[in-house]
């Protein structure tokens, strides 16, 4: 915080989203693997729930 100049809220808010980048991958590698399995195919850009 005291090298960047910033305000610690922002600090803690930049940290705490760097720290759920790798969370949500993890996530949506679950997911893909579970609508694998249970034979769902989807292309990249449909909506599962159309």
């Amino acid at each position: 915080m005291q090298q960047v100049n910033m305000k610690p809220k922002y600090v803690y808010s930049f940290m705490a989203a760097i720290r759920l980048i790798p969370l949500m991958i993890e996530e949506m590698k679950t997911l893909h693997h579970a609508l694998k399995v249970r034979g769902v195919q989807k292309k990249w850009g449909e909506r599962f729930l159309s």
